[in-house]
């Protein structure tokens, strides 16, 4: 009889833990529901088990080069883990704050240092960082907006605001644009013709009105060399920004460690 009992509470406890687990599965499925029914006018939180999570982090991932001091022209960008310290999401526009692991650290990075970036969905749903271009550089002590309630509008104004900015001499950016070969007085030299030129660089020789129309590119004739079937092509390039400061600069604006020279397929 106590055998029959024992069984008899071993199922009847069984099924009730799958009862549970059920309803905290549906419990779990209506939160992330909701928050996504909100996402239209609120920064949400993404949580660990969302398929957005894994978007969004994608798209930081695109983003993210670590030292951009470390970088070799089309190698490899250090895979790393981002740990996400708060990830939220309305419809349009993702906020992250945390960090990049799984990489050697800059000597030059603080010890207590954390990316807070932007992420705009964009062509073919996939999210786009904001700046374009994300390094152990671009760190910071803190995240400003960690506990700030977000809007979509603020978010949005966040993301015309950096794309509005002035790029300042040093700045890793990334760029699409046709591939061009120069050749002044026997000086070989390439250069990219940008498909969006840039509108305000601090301290550049805009005098000229053609000043943003080309920007040298600081490659080695190796370098040259082993990519000249680019020449004529739309490529994207990914560097920093450097002013002209002698006649050997051919541009007032330069690309110098450049780390990306590919074509656009």
């Amino acid at each position: 009889m106590r055998l029959y009992l024992f069984f008899i509470f071993m199922i009847v406890g069984n099924s009730f833990a799958d009862d549970m687990k059920s309803e905290l599965k549906d419990d779990i499925n209506r939160q992330q529901i909701a928050g996504d029914l909100h996402r239209e006018n609120i920064c949400q939180p993404v949580e660990k088990s969302a398929p957005l999570r894994k978007e969004i982090l994608d798209g930081l991932r695109e983003s993210y080069i670590g030292d951009s001091n470390q970088r070799v022209l089309n190698g490899d960008i250090p895979a790393v883990k981002f740990v996400v310290k708060r990830l939220c999401a309305t419809n349009d526009y993702a906020y992250f704050c945390g960090d990049a692991s799984g990489e050697a650290r800059s000597s030059y990075d603080y010890d207590e240092s954390h990316l807070e970036t932007l992420l705009k969905k964009g062509a073919g749903e996939k999210w786009v960082a904001e700046p374009a271009v994300l390094s152990q550089q671009t760190t910071l002590s803190w995240c400003e907006n960690a506990n700030n309630a977000l809007t979509n509008d603020f978010l949005a104004a966040q993301i015309k605001k950096s794309q509005q900015r002035c790029v300042l001499e040093g700045d890793s950016v990334s760029l699409t644009g046709t591939l061009e070969e120069k050749n002044n007085s026997g000086e070989v030299f390439w250069v990219l013709k940008p498909d969006s030129p840039f509108t305000c660089v601090r301290d550049a020789d805009s005098h000229n009105p053609d000043w943003n129309q080309h920007l040298q590119l600081v490659l080695t004739a190796e370098e040259r060399e082993s990519l000249k079937s680019l020449i004529g092509k739309k490529v994207t390039v990914g560097g920093d920004i450097f002013l002209a400061l002698s006649q050997q600069h051919r541009t007032p604006l330069l690309l110098d460690n450049i780390f990306r020279l590919k074509e656009i397929k």
